[in-house]
């Protein structure tokens, strides 16, 4: 208890500011804790999805032991029990049979489970790294949000257009290329390495076809975290991809002082795209990048828009 108490201060003394937990905080905890909550439960079943079709082939290749250890590799049976769970909380909380406070506890619990199952060095070696890092800045950002522990939206100078190349590029090229995938053929571990990781890749947006505007390339440096604004684009490609959206046009320019980052994407029917709450949900992750989003349809197209103000 003692060495717990002393954690637990020198863990109070380094947070550089700390307030009320008033209702205004809970309101923002509880509605961005379920929007968190939302997109964990599709980031961890990607994750385990991935784990059991990886196995399934390796034991179809005559791998038994290498797809066992996979299969023991994540609990996705608990993982899936601990999603279940919280989701049954939520819904007591709307119906009244819990008091309202009680969520911000609850999920930070659940997450702190789910981040254990990400810790395996066996995971974060098969599982594109990009999906493990979001889920792992999924958790940060809302144990901060909880916390109120301030966040600077604004540290680094971020080339867009290099930045939308790099989504471009990497959303549907393996993690090994070609010619290291036939040169680890003389090593049977490196081949096998290989060959785990090129058979557990899948592209995140399979069924988007992404295209990059090349047009103007001449654009200036936004004020960005990099990283946060990769994960707020890909959540948004995979929300038009759900919404049936079958390509998307990305690209940058320039408007007075402002910098935008735009997405076209192509929406056939008059089925919903962008839902009030996922709009919601996209602007407080732009917000949180430095940039202002918006979305507008016009007949079978969706534009959404993120502004920024340029960094020079």
């Amino acid at each position: 208890m003692a060495r717990a108490l002393h954690n637990l201060e020198r863990e109070v003394l380094s947070l550089r500011e700390i307030h009320t937990f008033d209702l205004s905080r809970l309101e923002e905890s509880r509605d961005h804790a379920l929007d968190i909550l939302d997109e964990a439960e599709r980031l961890f079943a990607i994750i385990g999805g991935r784990l059991l079709a990886l196995s399934f082939i390796l034991e179809s290749l005559g791998e038994e032991a290498e797809a066992e250890k996979f299969r023991e590799v994540m609990d996705i049976t608990a993982t899936d029990t601990v999603l279940c769970d919280f989701q049954q909380f939520c819904a007591d909380v709307r119906a009244g049979k819990r008091v309202e406070v009680q969520l911000i506890p609850k999920a930070v619990q659940v997450l702190q489970k789910l981040r254990r199952s990400l810790s395996c060095e066996e995971v974060s070696g098969v599982v594109d790294h990009s999906i493990i890092w979001r889920a792992e800045r999924l958790l940060d950002e809302f144990l901060a949000t909880a916390r109120d522990i301030p966040r600077d939206p604004t540290p680094d100078q971020v080339d867009l257009v290099s930045l939308l190349e790099s989504l471009v590029t990497t959303a549907h090229c393996p993690p090994v290329p070609d010619e290291e995938f036939i040169a680890a053929a003389e090593d049977a571990e490196a081949f096998r390495k290989a060959l785990v990781a090129r058979l557990a890749f899948l592209p995140p947006v399979p069924a988007l076809s992404l295209a990059l505007d090349r047009k103007k390339t001449d654009i200036p440096p936004v004020a960005s975290d990099r990283f946060r604004l990769s994960d707020s684009l890909m959540a948004l490609l995979e929300d038009l991809e759900a919404a049936g959206c079958r390509d998307a046009r990305l690209g940058a320019c320039q408007r007075g002082s402002a910098v935008e980052l735009v997405i076209e994407a192509g929406c056939p029917g008059k089925k919903e795209i962008l839902s009030p709450r996922l709009t919601r949900r996209h602007e407080r992750r732009f917000h949180l990048c430095g940039g202002e989003f918006s979305a507008v349809r016009e007949g079978d197209r969706i534009t959404c828009t993120v502004s920024f103000v340029a960094a020079r």
